[in-house]
């Protein structure tokens, strides 16, 4: 088992079973308003949502809420979140769950006081954040994008038919993350699944680019461990440590945005899924 370790690149990463611990050393040097961002509502069934009200409660947090982030988040959310943090006056945004709530959390960090919209600013011309920035911190719950250590977000517009990734500066990095394996126990099968095949997709990616060091090639080679644990998930701990351990990585190693299959409503760790069968076929 590994063992608890924190890291920094320059999003501060916490990780292990007490990991959640770090959240109360990062609170206190944000204010006192937080914007709890997270997606259906599977954290409050866990537990997670609870345990981490308790802390932000401890720590003298009031807490704006923001629940419902879907899947491939979409630019009417963006909007919803942009007025609940200004309303709230919230300085930190915290985001409890996997890729899509991370992604949507930095979203809003750049665009609740970005004064035209942030779709056409950020999302379309792909300008630098220069307006106030709020800063975000996560509490990871799903592997897979290494959303929770980067600069990219993800929104997609219905309307126009568009999914669009922008990859932001260093100044839109989650400012800290907490990586519990522990907070994956309670995922599906294919859920783990498609996580690791997003994992993968990513280092691939880089594997192959030529534009690379000998890192990411390291860290691909690295996975090919999963491939032998794939069919056999279960709530094992060396499992889950390995998948977050690899997350943190990919997010390390991923420098580029793999946008593959664009417009769609499938999530986005289902399509690369679909696509590695694909090249594997083809090989």
């Amino acid at each position: 088992m590994l063992g608890d370790f924190s890291y920094s690149n320059p999003t501060k990463l916490y990780f292990g079973e007490h990991s959640l611990e770090g959240l109360r050393k990062e609170l206190p040097a944000y204010g006192k308003n937080v914007l709890l961002v997270y997606g259906g509502g599977s954290i409050r069934k866990n537990g997670i949502y609870d345990r981490v009200v308790v802390i932000l409660k401890a720590c003298g947090k009031e807490i704006v809420e923001d629940g419902g982030v879907m899947p491939n988040p979409t630019v009417e959310k963006l909007y919803e979140g942009c007025r609940r943090a200004r309303e709230g006056k919230v300085e930190l945004i915290l985001a409890v769950g996997g890729g899509s709530v991370c992604d949507y959390a930095k979203a809003v960090s750049v665009s609740a006081y970005c004064e035209e919209d942030p779709w056409e600013k950020y999302y379309l011309r792909m300008e630098d954040a220069d307006n106030k920035i709020i800063p975000v911190g996560c509490v990871l719950t799903m592997v897979g994008t290494g959303s929770e250590m980067n600069g990219g977000s993800v929104i997609t517009h219905h309307g126009q038919k568009r999914k669009i990734g922008h990859v932001f500066g260093d100044n839109v990095f989650p400012k800290f993350s907490i990586l519990n394996p522990v907070f994956t126990f309670t995922l599906p099968k294919y859920q783990m699944t498609a996580g690791f095949f997003d994992i993968m997709s990513h280092i691939l990616e880089q594997y192959f680019s030529g534009e690379d060091d000998n890192t990411s090639d390291y860290i691909m080679e690295g996975l090919e461990r999963m491939e032998a644990y794939m069919r056999e998930l279960g709530l094992v701990m060396s499992v889950r440590e390995l998948g977050v351990t690899e997350d943190m990585l990919d997010g390390i190693a991923d420098g580029s945005f793999l946008m593959e299959g664009g417009y769609k409503t499938l999530t986005h760790e289902e399509i690369v899924g679909i696509l590695k069968e694909s090249m594997r076929a083809r090989t």
